[in-house]
């Protein structure tokens, strides 16, 4: 009777249903284990493309803070009023360029205003005369 215990035990064992229970149990352990993996794996990568996101758009809202505050200065505001209402400050002369004109040197475009006239310095003519003849006749001539 000392061995019936055991021989019942490996009268179990000795079961081939027992070993396709016991693979099948394993079998479906490790499916769940890897889904879980699996899911686990998708969820960190969403989590670092999450984070990404929430980096660009912090760095987007310093951006656009800082732009906020420099829209609040003195000097936007007085860019604006001088770009978009042609503002000036007392005592300063506004100077239009006209677009689709002779392209002219910023040299030649440099001018002292003293009563209303153009005065240009002797120098500048004598560089014209020499160097650029069409800008010294145009200049002769008015």
């Amino acid at each position: 009777m000392k061995n019936r215990p055991i021989q019942s035990i490996m009268k179990v064992f000795g079961y081939k249903m027992f070993f396709v229970v016991n693979i099948a149990i394993l079998l479906l352990l490790g499916l769940s284990f890897g889904r879980e993996f699996v899911r686990s794996s998708a969820i960190s990568k969403e989590i670092g493309a999450l984070e990404a996101e929430k980096a660009s758009l912090e760095e987007k809202n310093l951006s656009l803070s800082a732009y906020q505050e420099y829209l609040e200065t003195e000097a936007f505001l007085e860019y604006e009023a001088r770009e978009k209402f042609g503002l000036q400050r007392p005592g300063e002369t506004q100077v239009h360029i006209e677009e689709g004109g002779a392209p002219v040197n910023v040299e030649t475009a440099v001018a002292l205003f003293a009563d209303g006239e153009v005065v240009i310095p002797t120098w500048k003519l004598w560089m014209w005369y020499f160097f650029d003849p069409d800008v010294f006749e145009d200049y002769v001539a008015t």
